[in-house]
């Protein structure tokens, strides 16, 4: 199936509403139909006759919004530049409240403009019309790269720091505002950016374990362990597996261990002590339990460890694993004193993964307690500025050797990388023994401001959307006539205390899946149609705390047609289902990528067909009466009288009532009509009509066409 239309139109009058001309809603319905319905590789003909019928809308009634949006995104996929701004111009006169829209109207009109002072002046304009904040900050942004190009850096910071003012959860005019600030070179700034991009994205949790590494760079590790904590907890609601890598839990374990956070590092490897293999999970483990005094527990898992590495030994001194050679000569080197076994393991793991950065400090540190200081004096001095342990062991190499100065440089390069932990405290001791005095460990304030700033619940989103976000579905009176369109409203709504972000790299995409079902009754299975159209909710960027969004959308369209009119004896039961940000599995089935969040579905009863609805209308009624008559006659009625009234209407002086009679006409008859439809195409008044009937020529004439004649 291919989808013609995405789903992008958010102007949506619903059907039925005051001032909306019902057969304008029928051919927006039509070629979003059409546009669902099709199949082959004739996309540019195709879309032309979408294209068509959104065209005729628009002439029916030029206030109808959505006409006009379809017709924007039609005309701009076929790269009909100057009728899509035409389009789109209009549309944004008549819905300057569709952020989404305002933003694509910007980027055409400044496309326009050759100079930047143009696109200055006209940016300023913009700003004293539109009170959307993403609009605001987007044209703030804008006004800011100008200026930047212009050398005006104080203009450029003054229009960032008000696109940061109107949203505040965005990251891209707060990264200008510290670009140019110069608070990207500092620690403060770089956090306040994760935090920041973690309030626009908090489901991403990649962003949510750089802050916690960020903090224990910081040597911040109780605020570290925080973060860490956060990312673990979300990691089974987004992440690709049930647990987060092994190296992501070693490394909130070793700064736990820095912090003196033991309890943290036994509750964090306590369980994986039984699953993995990995030694350097048992070495924190053991030194965790013996700084908490539990001597015994220590014991019971160093054997254990001891246990694998005896039973393993063959394997990692062969190489196989040099990672976890790396870890059992840490584990001899720390937690269990063993040179000998030491120096084994550390020779193979950097004989065969020297890429590793423990298999080289081992490998030094190794040869430095074995005396063996010129090996030692090889590796450890490239390391000095990234591993404290590396930096420790070669200033204690140079003191022995007299080298006061250069023992000294080695211990101020490491010192600062973290101000805890045990290879810290090696370095201040290291240092007092040479007569200086250690470093004080920072505030970092400004920082602890910040994160005491964030509201945490954010991070909440991810694994509790619902409790944050509500969408409900309405689908208005019941029942509903057989032929009328089933139009249904959408209504995204944050429940939360914090905006939600809508769109790529945000909280939701505000994309919604339709599905539908027939309750057949009377002993007959329900058939459904699954997932055959979609609705985008992107009027807007952003949902600020208790707002809603709102769209109306006719969804019996495409195959969820076939069902709306089937049956028409019966009075039946419509079940339509709604799928907020779809996403499918590997099974093949369908979710939404909102951790547990249900689709929600709304019932139709839609009544039998009457015998006084395929009454034909008269040529001189006008074309809503027809568009509600052709509507049913088109679901299968065959009586000569039909077609004689159909026929009929090719006389009408409604140029509207002709394009339908035509369209309907050369579906059914297929060939039969082709002379008609080429004196249609020459001779018809009216340049619509004349188009149809040559696109109807075409797909007669071609076999990639028999889509239309369903």
């Amino acid at each position: 199936m291919l989808l013609l239309i995405v789903g992008s139109a958010t102007g949506q009058q619903a059907w039925g509403a005051d001032g909306v001309d019902r057969c304008a809603v029928r051919f927006v319905d039509r070629g979003r139909h059409l546009g669902l319905s099709y199949e082959g590789d004739a996309v540019r003909e195709q879309a032309d006759v979408v294209l068509l019928w959104m065209l005729a809308a628009a002439r029916v009634d030029p206030d109808y919004a959505d006409a006009l949006f379809w017709q924007y995104d039609l005309a701009n996929r076929l790269r009909r530049t100057d009728a899509a701004k035409v389009a789109l111009n209009r549309y944004v006169t008549l819905q300057p409240d569709n952020a989404l829209a305002m933003l694509r109207w910007l980027e055409f009109s400044l496309a326009d403009r050759q100079t930047v002072e143009s696109r200055i002046a006209f940016c300023g304009e913009q700003l004293e019309r539109s009170p959307l904040p993403e609009v605001v900050a987007d044209l703030r942004l804008k006004l800011a790269r100008f200026h930047t190009g212009r050398g005006d850096q104080d203009k450029a910071l003054e229009h960032a720091e008000l696109a940061a003012a109107a949203v505040p959860h965005e990251a891209a005019a707060l990264h200008m505002v510290m670009e140019l600030r110069g608070d990207l070179r500092t620690d403060a700034g770089r956090i306040r950016l994760l935090l920041a991009d973690i309030r626009a994205n908090p489901a991403d949790v990649q962003r949510i374990w750089r802050l916690g590494r960020q903090l224990a760079r910081l040597s911040m590790h109780a605020e570290a362990r925080v973060w860490f904590d956060h990312a673990v907890r979300l990691w089974p609601v987004v992440g690709d597996r049930p647990e987060p890598p092994l190296s992501w839990t070693l490394e909130a374990a070793r700064s736990a261990f820095d912090g003196g956070l033991y309890e943290a590092v036994v509750d964090r490897l306590g369980i994986l002590v039984e699953q993995s293999s990995s030694p350097m999970v048992s070495v924190l483990h053991v030194q965790a339990l013996e700084k908490l005094g539990r001597t015994e527990e220590a014991s019971a898992v160093r054997d254990q460890l001891k246990r694998y590495l005896s039973d393993n030994e063959s394997a990692l001194l062969a190489g196989e694993n040099p990672l976890y050679a790396a870890e059992a000569a840490w584990f001899y080197l720390t937690a269990e004193p063993n040179v000998q076994q030491a120096g084994r393991f550390a020779e193979a793991a950097y004989t065969h993964g020297k890429q590793l950065r423990l298999a080289r400090r081992v490998h030094g540190l190794a040869a430095a307690i074995a005396g063996d200081h010129e090996t030692a004096k090889r590796v450890l001095p490239r390391m000095v500025s990234s591993d404290q342990w590396a930096a420790e062991a070669l200033a204690a190499i140079y003191a022995q050797e007299g080298r006061v100065e250069d023992a000294l440089a080695s211990l101020r390069r490491a010192e600062s990388l973290n101000f805890a932990g045990e290879a810290h405290a090696r370095i201040v001791k290291r240092l007092t023994e040479l007569g200086e005095k250690p470093l004080a460990k920072p505030e970092h304030s400004d920082v602890s401001a910040l994160l005491g700033a964030f509201d945490e619940t954010i991070v909440s989103f991810a694994a509790k959307p619902s409790e944050f976000l509500d969408l409900a579905v309405s689908c208005g009176d019941q029942p509903r006539a057989y032929g009328e369109p089933i139009a249904c409203s959408l209504t995204l709504a944050n429940t939360g205390a914090f905006a939600v972000t809508l769109g790529d790299g945000g909280m939701v995409s505000p994309t919604v899946l339709v599905s539908a079902r027939l309750e057949h009754g009377a002993g007959m299975p329900d058939v459904a149609r699954e997932r055959y159209a979609s609705i985008a909710l992107d009027r807007r960027l952003t949902l600020m705390p208790g707002e809603k969004l709102t769209v109306h959308r006719t969804v019996d369209v495409g195959d969820g047609r076939a069902l709306s009119r089937s049956r028409p004896a019966l009075d039946v039961t419509l079940t339509f289902s709604f799928l907020l940000d779809p996403s499918i599995q590997l099974d093949g089935s369908w979710t939404s990528r909102l951790h547990r969040f249900q689709p929600v579905h709304a019932i139709v009863e839609r009544k039998a067909l009457s015998s006084s609805q395929l009454t034909p209308p008269a040529p001189s009624d006008g074309h809503e009466r027809w568009s509600d008559w052709i509507e049913v006659v088109e679901a299968g009625s065959e009586q000569p009288a039909t077609v004689n009234a159909m026929a009929a209407g090719l006389g009408s002086e409604d140029w509207a009532i002709r394009l339908m009679v035509v369209d309907t006409l050369a579906k059914r008859q297929g060939k039969v009509f082709a002379p008609v439809l080429k004196q249609l195409a020459s001779d018809d008044p009216d340049a619509l009509v004349r188009r149809l009937a040559k696109l109807h020529l075409t797909r007669l004439a071609s076999s990639r066409g028999n889509a239309l004649s369903r």
